[in-house]
């Protein structure tokens, strides 16, 4: 029994050959940079985007293990091509290179021999290993994922979300070198049956992506009047391992409530003032017996409801100035009136 998928017999001619055409590139690559003492970002782009497509094509024919060592190769040159200054050890690069490129090369000529998938774990590791080195990380076993930012995403409950909206989780298989394209390939199929909302993560088009969703899992919000086939559809798909609904974490009953704000304490009342003889003038009127304290409101003079403001006139001149206007709005009213009723 060969070892891609059954069914794919007819695309793995393509893929034999595809493949090995971008492999031989790929050597062409690292002959030249290596004899050169030098690679340029164009090269570290070429051999980014080589392993991209094996990575991908060989998911599609279920090759996991090309597919994986293909990715680690890939996250290796992201790491160079994000950060051209970063130091490491060329000559142990490109041993690992030409250790992944032959493996591949290997594989593919095996594609049609009833055996199992060769196991690429341990390159793999020292490809991961040298990746922790460049970003300056100690080397650790790929396999951990117990790390605090694997466990969910930000903002997966929000408290405006919409009112009928489902939450499923879905969980790719280790085996599972490509979860990103599955992902894809699974809301394609869901888009058919219901209204999808939004998925955790957003972008499945990142670079990252593959990881995130290995690590965290894909959550999928949507609204559809199937919950129970929407489940069905997900269990079902290619490499999922468990696919659930899930719902929003309740409070707990003991959660500490916001503490609320200290009640000001009332005004100590003050003594009250000691009481003045009837005919006893007061001092601040006494001090300003100039001033003339007549309120006036401008609606009970002139009739004018719109003007509610209250004036006090402090002395003369502001009484004499108020008169004044008043004077001048009543021309203008009558003006007014003779004016409409002449027309």
């Amino acid at each position: 029994m060969p070892k891609f998928e059954s069914g794919m017999e007819n695309m793995a001619d393509m893929f034999v050959f595809e493949t090995g055409d971008l492999l031989e590139k790929l050597d062409e690559i690292l002959m030249r940079t290596e004899q050169e003492d030098s690679i340029s970002s164009d090269d570290i782009n070429e051999i980014f985007r080589t392993m991209h497509t094996i990575k991908g094509s060989a998911a599609m024919m279920s090759m996991h293990n090309m597919s994986t060592l293909a990715h680690s190769v890939e996250d290796l040159f992201y790491i160079i091509r994000e950060d051209p200054a970063v130091k490491y050890d060329k000559p142990a690069l490109y041993e690992l290179l030409f250790s992944a490129s032959d493996n591949l090369k290997s594989e593919l000529d095996s594609l049609y021999d009833d055996a199992p998938l060769t196991d690429f774990s341990e390159l793999e590791n020292k490809i991961h290993a040298f990746a922790a080195t460049m970003k300056g990380q100690p080397a650790t076993d790929s396999s951990d994922t117990s790390s605090a930012d694997t466990d969910t995403y930000e903002g997966l409950f929000p408290d405006d979300e919409k009112e009928g909206v489902l939450t499923y989780k879905v969980t790719y298989s280790e085996s599972c070198a490509m979860p990103d394209m599955r992902a894809l390939v699974l809301l394609r199929a869901l888009g058919k049956m219901c209204e999808v909302i939004k998925t955790f993560p957003e972008d499945l088009d990142a670079d990252n992506t593959g990881d995130e969703i290995s690590k965290k899992g894909l959550y999928i919000k949507l609204i559809t009047d199937d919950p129970n086939g929407v489940l069905d559809l997900m269990k079902n798909a290619v490499n999922v391992d468990k696919a659930e609904q899930v719902k929003k974490p309740e409070q707990p009953a003991n959660a500490a409530k916001k503490p609320q704000p200290a009640q000001k304490s009332a005004p100590e009342k003050s003594a009250p003032k000691p009481a003045q003889p009837a005919n006893a003038v007061p001092k601040k009127h006494a001090e300003k017996h100039e001033q003339s304290m007549i309120s006036v409101k401008l609606d009970k003079l002139t009739g004018h409801t719109r003007i509610k403001s209250v004036y006090t006139c402090n002395s003369v001149t502001d009484f004499y100035n108020i008169t004044r206007f008043c004077f001048a709005y009543y021309i203008i009213v009558i003006f007014n009136s003779v004016l409409y009723n002449f027309a």
